[in-house]
This record gives structure tokens, C-alpha cells and sequence, in this order.
């Protein structure tokens, strides 16, 4: 059997709202093509992306961050014949923008065709 609820407002009995416990959705999130040229193939509450240089980015958020002081969380695809690992870090937090970086085994900066971020934390 399927039911369908429809409604506009969810409150407790006393009109006061609801306790929404354990949930967290992601605030933002990206995919970024830094292998030949610099592209954003999808996001959310992205408004651009940046080249930083070789293996660089800068994130630039649509809705500001509360302060700076949030989760992000970046992986990459590379490809086994290039000899890249996921070892990316978000250095420079802002609640504006996030900036990735992107390194091979060796240490040194390099592309990927798909370095994806997502940031959990509260919006401004």
C-alpha cells in the first residue's frame, strides 16, 4: 500500500518545531575536472570554482559558511598508469571558499579528472 503525505508545515503538537536528531545534510558540494583544463562538471551551493595552478583549487561558496570552522572532505579519480593517489587537503578554509589540493605519491602537485568535495558545518 503507498501512501502520500502532503503538508507545508511539520510541528509537535504545542506548534513548536520539531527535533530533528542525527540529521545533517551536506551544506555544499563539488566536482572538479583539474586533469586537461579546469571544469566543474556538477555542485551545490558552488558558485564557481578556481584554478589555483597545477593540482590548486578554490572552491567559492553560494551561501556563506557560519565561520570556518567546518568539515570538508575531498577524494579523487586518477589513473593507476599516472602513478596519482587521493591525497588532497583542504589548507585554506574561509566561509567563503575552500581551497583543494591535489598531490601525487611523490609529493608533487598534480591533476585528476575528478576531485570531489563535500563540506558538513552550519550556514551563515
Amino acid at each position: 500500500m503507498v501512501a502520500t503525505l502532503k503538508t507545508d508545515v511539520i510541528e509537535k503538537f504545542d506548534g513548536s518545531p520539531v527535533d530533528l536528531t542525527g540529521q545533517s545534510a551536506a551544506k555544499a558540494w563539488s566536482n572538479l575536472n583539474t586533469s586537461s583544463g579546469f571544469s566543474v562538471a556538477g555542485s551545490f551551493n558552488v558558485s564557481s570554482g578556481v584554478d589555483k595552478g597545477t593540482g590548486k583549487a578554490q572552491i567559492n561558496f553560494t551561501s556563506l559558511m557560519l565561520n570556518n570552522a567546518y568539515s570538508n572532505q575531498v577524494t579523487s579519480i586518477h589513473g593507476v598508469s599516472i602513478g596519482h593517489e587521493a591525497n588532497e587537503s583542504a589548507f585554506t578554509r574561509t566561509a567563503a571558499a575552500v581551497s583543494v589540493w591535489n598531490k601525487d605519491y611523490n609529493g608533487n602537485y598534480g591533476g585528476a579528472y575528478s576531485v570531489s568535495s563535500v563540506v558538513h558545518g552550519d550556514l551563515a
